[in-house]
């Protein structure tokens, strides 16, 4: 679609020019009596009239060469894919920016991060295309819409700038949706700024069949445009931590494990620098793979609060270039154990002991089932079957204000069949005991960080040795999708991780007993217990690490105080360290937003079926929404004028061979 200026189009009057001067040259022919014109009459009428049709065509060119350099004049604009089909202003756009730490990634060619570039692809939009229209922000920060004024506006607005944290694009056009179905506008556009990251987009969720069905009942009413900053993926490096954990040691030593990521391997060392409670020190990092895991060991906090970050060289995206953490001796809170086995119950309190003189650290839950009063627990092991009604409610929200739950089998064996009304939290299949010579074996499980991370002397725990005679799988209802720990040698699951709100359950698939597993091993359940309570203890704790868009501990309104940088920055919104009183945080960016993988405008397009959706591909930065079309314009101009000279050539040749022109001076008998 072609946008102008209405007021310069007065230009295009110069396109009667040469059909006024045509008029103004028949005026001063006369008639003028020729005996010789007799001679003439002997010309082929048919010749005649494509002389006429060739002086009329040659009319034309000069006409609409002088219409397209008055077009020209006026500076037009001509929408790209994203701009097609648009049949005037719709009545609303609503515009879902990603503006996740991905997206700050800068390309050469662009010139700017890709956020900054897709918001000034907005801005440089013509007015007459969204004239009209109610113009609605949904950004990944916080997809609450907002309506602003215009889109020039766009790249100053406080809801646009950079920011730490994950898109969810399906949550995003969930918010577009449910403004469409509160405000009913006639005609409205979605238009999708984001780089195509694949985490952002989550391909492989079911809520995408939902969002398309709600989309595709609205066209052609409602139309989708995607606009991909993708660009060249460079030399870029990103420092992620994956886990803070205490050592049982006397020292109170802690370490931090991080995750470096490098496009390929690189033979020189990452000039890391560490800093802590302000000191900075050099840590070279090798990174002889395109993800390499670092151990840093923290000296004890002592009293006082430890806090720190690792940071990398300035490189194309300076928003995962740190690794934010914050430590301190805090609370470990109190382990109730529900237990079937009186054994397992044992073993859980040999693996967690208490302080001489001081209270039990582990309890059993309550005889009548009911739930304990869970404000100071950071641990609950649950041995027998699921926890129902009330209990399970009791379970759920501990776990999402960041409590842990462990949950292990039933060993009453049950029918196969599963209920019809499943339960809020799991439910176990059947009892499986493997032949005697022919044991369940585990293959693989997550020995860099997590449970079953390896000992403080980096020795893997010795997980391969437990056999497993007996087992039983756990089900999980309700569209939850469990990350798999460790895993049999036939694939199936032994220990599963659910991250639910702010907490977590695992269940293991086994028994701490020697008719079910070796897992009664010290060296496997005491790392496994110590290092599930000292997970659950951040719920209780006033130091504690989350990502970036998780909820603040403690109220809304608290004000955070930025510690370790000059300029304040928002702890929902951006990394860092942050204190309040005796409250302190570290903020990091997802995980997720340190993935490579993108999705094209066909695999989009295969999340939405039956929906309309533009896609336009802007990866090196030459293309824009809408661009000015005064070039092509000229060119069509030059098509027309050199047709005119190639038919007033012909015009003049026919003249010198005999052929009369239309409009020359005829005589009285004509």
């Amino acid at each position: 679609m072609i946008f102008l200026q209405p007021w310069m189009l007065w230009g295009l009057s110069a396109a009667g020019v040469p059909i006024l001067i045509h008029l103004l040259n028949r005026l001063r022919y006369r008639t003028v009596r020729w005996g010789a014109m007799v001679f003439l009459r002997k010309v082929t009428r048919s010749a005649m009239r494509r002389s006429r049709l060739r002086h009329y065509l040659i009319l034309a060119c000069r006409a609409l060469a002088m219409a397209m350099i008055a077009m020209a004049m006026t500076r037009p604009m001509i929408g790209g894919r994203l701009g097609a089909g648009l049949a005037g202003a719709p009545d609303a756009v609503l515009i879902l920016l990603d503006r996740s730490a991905s997206m700050e990634r800068t390309d050469p060619t662009l010139g700017a991060s890709r956020r900054a570039h897709g918001l000034a692809l907005l801005a440089r939009m013509p007015p007459e295309a969204v004239r009209g229209s109610r113009l609605v922000l949904i950004e990944s920060a916080s997809p609450e819409p907002m309506e602003f004024a215009s889109l020039s506006a766009l790249p100053a607005l406080t809801r646009t700038g950079p920011s730490d944290t994950a898109a969810d694009l399906p949550a995003m056009f969930k918010a577009a949706l449910a403004w469409m179905d509160n405000n009913r506008p006639g005609r409205a556009e979605i238009w999708v700024v984001n780089d195509g990251q694949a985490s952002n987009w989550r391909p492989d969720g079911p809520i995408w069949s939902g969002i398309a069905a709600r989309l595709s009942a609205r066209a052609p009413a409602v139309r989708v445009k995607l606009l991909l900053i993708q660009g060249r993926a460079g030399e870029n490096l990103a420092i992620q931590p994956m886990e803070l954990r205490r050592l049982p040691s006397p020292a109170g030593e802690y370490e931090l494990l991080v995750r470096l990521r490098r496009p390929g391997a690189g033979a020189e060392p990452v000039g890391a620098v560490r800093v802590l409670n302000g000191e900075r020190t050099l840590w070279p990092l090798m990174s002889e793979t395109p993800e390499t895991d670092h151990v840093l060991r923290l000296p004890s906090p002592g009293d006082s609060v430890r806090w720190g970050w690792i940071e990398l060289p300035a490189d194309e995206n300076t928003r995962d270039n740190a690794a934010y953490f914050v430590y301190g001796l805090g609370p470990v809170g109190l382990v109730w154990a529900h237990t079937q086995n009186e054994a397992v119950f044992h073993r859980v309190r040999a693996a967690l002991p208490s302080p001489p003189g001081a209270p039990a650290a582990v309890r059993p839950w309550p005889t009548d089932g009911a739930a304990p009063d869970l404000t100071d627990a950071s641990l609950v092991v649950w041995q027998g079957a699921p926890p129902e009604g009330a209990t399970a409610a009791a379970l759920d929200a501990f776990v999402q204000s960041g409590g842990v739950l462990l949950g292990m089998p039933d060993e009453e064996t049950a029918d196969e069949t599963l209920p019809a009304d499943p339960p809020a939290l799991w439910q176990w299949r059947a009892v499986e005991t493997a032949d005697s010579e022919r044991p369940f074996r585990v293959s693989r499980w997550e020995s860099l960080a997590g449970p079953l991370a390896r000992a403080a002397d980096g020795q893997p725990l010795p997980i391969a040795e437990a056999v497993v005679p007996r087992r039983r799988l756990p089900v999980f209802f309700k569209d939850r999708e469990p990350i798999p720990l460790a895993v049999f040698s036939d694939g199936e699951p032994l220990l599963l991780r659910l991250d639910h709100g702010a907490g977590r359950i695992y269940v293991l698939a086994t028994l701490p007993a020697p008719s079910w597993s070796g897992w009664d091993d010290g060296r496997i359940w005491v790392p496994l217990l110590w290092r599930l309570r000292e997970e659950g203890a951040r719920r209780i704790s006033e130091i504690c690490m989350s990502r970036c868009g998780d909820p603040l501990p403690g109220d809304p309104e608290t004000v955070w105080e930025t510690v370790g940088a000059e300029e304040l920055r928002d702890p929902r919104v951006h990394a860092g360290i942050y204190r309040h009183g005796a409250r302190w945080v570290a903020r990091n960016r997802p995980a997720e937003e340190d993935l490579p993988e993108e999705l094209t405008a066909e695999d989009i397009r295969s999340l939405l079926p039956g929906v309309p959706v533009h896609a336009q591909s802007d990866p090196v930065g030459r293309q824009d929404l809408y661009s000015e079309a005064a070039l092509s314009f000229l060119v069509l101009a030059a098509v027309f004028l050199l047709t005119e000279a190639a038919l007033a050539l012909r015009d003049f040749n026919g003249f010198m061979r005999g052929t009369p022109r239309i409009g020359e001076p005829r005589s009285a008998t004509e």
